[in-house]
């Protein structure tokens, strides 16, 4: 199954959706068995990241996308990261529910003031930004309105094609 991925926020209003940080690093699902990346390429044996058997979506990160690219390399601090599960995506429930399977902490939009504040608090706390996602969406293939990212400075998505072990 391929991922969902978000769209960019622009401007819609996202009162009553659920927020979280958005973590820089790489996406990666944990598979019962493994770490896989978005591409479907596998990841070096990570195993002080093992989840339980339920298949997850989420970042693998060690603070930054340089810090993250580092600790996967050759000789890289694998110690250094950590996974952020945001989503399962094999359950058929509404994310609502699907968000109590995994690390990330969601809080729920109040209005579009508590957005603005929340953006500030996770660029504060050395988040890229933040990702809203509504609490009613099934998990689907590809690019979604129902996942929203907004980072307020512009960057390029990139494909992870491989790690040389």
């Amino acid at each position: 199954m391929e991922t969902m991925q978000p769209t960019r926020w622009e401007g819609e209003d996202v009162t009553g959706w659920l927020l979280s940080a958005k973590v820089d690093g790489i996406r990666a699902r944990w598979t019962g068995k493994g770490f896989v990346s978005r591409g479907g390429k596998a990841l070096p044996n990570l195993p002080h990241l093992a989840q339980s058997s339920t298949v997850l979506d989420g970042e693998l990160s060690a603070g930054s996308l340089s810090k993250t690219l580092a600790a996967l390399g050759k000789n890289g601090d694998k110690s250094a990261l950590a996974f952020h599960s945001f989503d399962a995506p094999f359950s058929a429930a509404p994310f609502s529910e699907r968000c109590k399977a995994v690390s990330m902490a969601f809080i729920l939009c109040r209005d579009m003031d508590h957005f603005g504040d929340f953006v500030e608090e996770c660029l504060a706390g050395g988040f890229e930004g933040v990702v809203a996602h509504h609490p009613g969406n099934g998990y689907g293939e590809g690019v979604s309105r129902s996942l929203l990212k907004h980072k307020p400075f512009i960057d390029s998505e990139a494909v992870c094609v491989g790690v040389t072990s």
